[in-house]
């Protein structure tokens, strides 16, 4: 039974968990931004660039050759600042890598992997950024994502049902082998019974982990 719970765990993480579009599903690339744009301008996307860095942006669009965020975003930052600008340091930890820097002019930053020289402070921050803003050219974006944990749902339940059945007949027939004749054709409506709420479940709970994820590439 439980290596039935795990193969068909397995099946379901694997049965439709993204859709995938590049400008070769359409007729012109004029389309394919066209698309890109009624999707994505009002979803809470994740931007990678071809360079590795990442940008979260609340809508998004293109337009010129060039993608734009929408809304608000924020955006992991490399910044340099000479120790003598600095006022003081806030460590979140025993590690040194991760806090606050207050500077002598009043800015303060939440930082992670901190680089703490005899001239120089070295860090990584959040950076805020709102409104109609460029972000980088097109030919820099390597893909954009937006995940919705909700969007498959169904479709796991569904499959989960159907398999939860089916693994509950297969069972049943095999207990039914060992039972009094009189008593043969119960366990594998039983079975069917139990089973379907056991695969719905399942499958509610792949659905969760899973989720969906919509994905258009652009420079791979």
């Amino acid at each position: 039974m439980k290596k039935y719970l795990s193969v068909l765990f397995l099946l379901m993480s694997l049965t439709g968990c993204s859709s995938v579009y590049t400008v070769k599903y359409f007729p012109s690339k004029q389309e394919f931004y066209q698309n890109f744009n009624d999707f994505a301008m009002d979803k809470n996307v994740k931007i990678y660039f071809t360079n590795d860095s990442v940008l979260n942006s609340l809508g998004a669009i293109i337009a010129d050759d060039t993608l734009y965020s929408l809304g608000y975003a924020i955006q992991n930052q490399y910044m340099v600042f000479p120790t003598s600008e600095v006022k003081e340091i806030k460590y979140n930890n025993s590690n040194y890598k991760n806090g606050i820097i207050i500077l002598k002019n009043g800015r303060k930053f939440q930082t992670t992997g901190m680089d703490y020289s005899i001239d120089s402070v070295k860090f990584y921050t959040d950076y805020n950024v709102t409104g109609k803003n460029i972000i980088a050219a097109v030919s820099k974006v390597k893909e954009v994502r937006y995940y919705n944990k909700w969007a498959n749902m169904g479709t796991k339940v569904i499959s989960g049902t159907i398999g939860g059945m089916i693994g509950g007949f297969a069972l049943g027939t095999k207990i039914d082998e060992h039972v009094y004749y009189q008593q043969q054709g119960e366990a594998p409506f039983t079975g069917c019974l139990l089973g379907m709420p056991v695969g719905a479940f399942i499958g509610f709970i792949v659905g969760l982990i899973t989720g969906y994820n919509y994905i258009y590439l652009f420079n791979q």
